[in-house]
């Protein structure tokens, strides 16, 4: 009797067109994302990879929120092919790049309005996690804040939270507002004033507020004159729109969860000037290829412009120039620039950066600069921490999505160890390897078992 052996073929066909440098995949309409799982003992993972546009926007996997910090899995971020390089900076403090990036009138502030800006590129990822349970102290955890700033907060919770805004460092000995989020019936929204049971403003929605699976970015302003505004950033909801005539002296923000909650506070740290100027922008900056690639975001006023220049032969060669935005409103937010030489032959590259603006509200920020090529991917890495301990990992459900496109996610996939390091050479070969025009169709792994 011949035992028939049970073949499982496993085949991932990835189809990447490169169009004018730019790689896309046959589906425009989603994020451009892959899930892949590697079930093996020890070596559980999860991997998302971001192509395109996805790879600079916030990408995150949504897990079974556990019931202690300590099993909590922790993710690893890596864009391939690798370009590390010294002057990669993303400003945050402490970091010995700042060092590298001092420029002439261009500085670091760490409390204005434009640090508390919600976020959902890439940036929002390395915002610090805060896991938040009933059993939490509340004014263990608080976070310095502003009047006359927009405040990002995300929260991924099944149940109700609150988010408490006070005039001092403990809640239960200064005034404060509190903002609840679900409520008893999980879809009401509102506000309250000390601890009077009375509500500023209330919000009735049709639908859950909050969701264990999906991170909900919120937007708060408080003006010194007393406007409270608070609004659902994804899907343009305002909650909350009210007055107070006695407005409270914001100081702090807490976070209270009824029961395991995952947060991020939206705090981010950028290089800063309102002067119209030329200079040199960084150090003698290191060239490994032909091309040179500089990432970075940039946010500036409606009416300014910037210019970065490149010297050749004693002469000023413009490679990058960004004019206003027109749009007051757009130009408070956060663009992904690259700066990109072609043909370059020397080993390193000085540039130099030109603001003009005659506006009295001038200003440029640029952060996260980078050293990039021009079709990279970000591969996300979740290790299983204590979920594999209790061996019900396989069970747990885990997906990856894009911030923005918050309610679709890519099918996972489950592959060996084997396909799983197969697939990783395969796509830093093709990452590196590719250029404009160029069409791959990539079979990346096929398992016998």
């Amino acid at each position: 009797m011949i035992k028939e052996k049970r073949i499982k073929v496993f085949t991932f066909v990835i189809l990447l067109f490169v169009l004018n440098g730019v790689c896309s995949i046959d589906n425009l309409n989603v994020p451009h994302l892959l899930h892949l799982s590697r079930n093996s003992g020890d070596s559980d993972e999860e991997v998302c990879i971001a192509f395109d546009e996805d790879a600079h926007s916030a990408v995150e996997f949504s897990f079974p929120i556990p019931e202690d910090e300590t099993q909590l899995p922790k993710t690893v971020t890596t864009y391939l092919p690798s370009q590390s390089a010294s002057y990669n900076c993303d400003f945050e403090e402490d970091h010995q790049c700042i060092k590298i990036w001092n420029l002439q009138n261009w500085k670091i502030p760490t409390y204005t309005s434009k640090n508390y800006i919600p976020i959902l590129d890439s940036r929002w990822e390395d915002f610090s996690t805060y896991f938040i349970t009933n059993k939490t102290k509340v004014s263990d955890q608080r976070v310095e804040v502003l009047r006359n700033a927009n405040i990002g907060v995300s929260v991924r919770s099944n149940d109700a939270v609150d988010i408490l805004l006070c005039e001092g460092f403990n809640p239960k000995s200064y005034p404060c507002y509190t903002i609840t989020l679900g409520g008893n019936t999980k879809r009401d929204v509102y506000i309250t004033k000390d601890e009077t049971a009375e509500k500023l403003s209330e919000y009735k929605s049709s639908s859950p507020i909050l969701s264990v699976d999906e991170w909900k970015t919120f937007n708060i302003f408080l003006s010194k004159t007393g406007q409270i505004n608070f609004k659902e950033n994804n899907r343009e909801i305002s909650y909350i729109n009210v007055t107070d005539p006695n407005p409270l002296n914001i100081l702090y923000l807490f976070m209270n969860s009824t029961s395991s909650a995952l947060w991020k506070i939206h705090k981010n740290h950028f290089l800063f000037t309102n002067a119209s100027q030329y200079v040199s922008f960084g150090p003698l900056l290191n060239v490994t290829s032909s091309t040179f690639c500089l990432s970075m975001y940039l946010m500036m006023c409606q009416n300014c412009s910037i210019y970065f220049y490149r010297t050749i032969h004693d002469s000023k060669e413009i490679i990058f120039e960004k004019r206003g935005f027109g749009d007051d409103r757009i130009a408070q937010e956060w663009v992904y620039v690259r700066v990109i030489v072609e043909n370059v032959t020397d080993d390193n590259i000085q540039l130099f950066v030109k603001t003009n603006s005659n506006a009295a509200d001038r200003f440029w920020a640029i952060d996260n600069i980078r050293n990039c090529v021009k079709n990279e991917f970000k591969m996300i890495r979740l290790s299983k921490s204590d979920f594999t301990k209790r061996n019900d990992f396989a069970r747990m459900s885990f997906s990856c999505h894009s911030l923005n496109f918050p309610k679709w996610s890519p099918k996972r996939e489950i592959v060996s160890s084997t396909e799983m390091d197969r697939f990783a050479r395969t796509l830093r070969c093709a990452a590196g390897t590719w250029s404009a025009g160029g069409v791959m169709d990539l079979k990346l792994f096929t398992s016998l078992g």
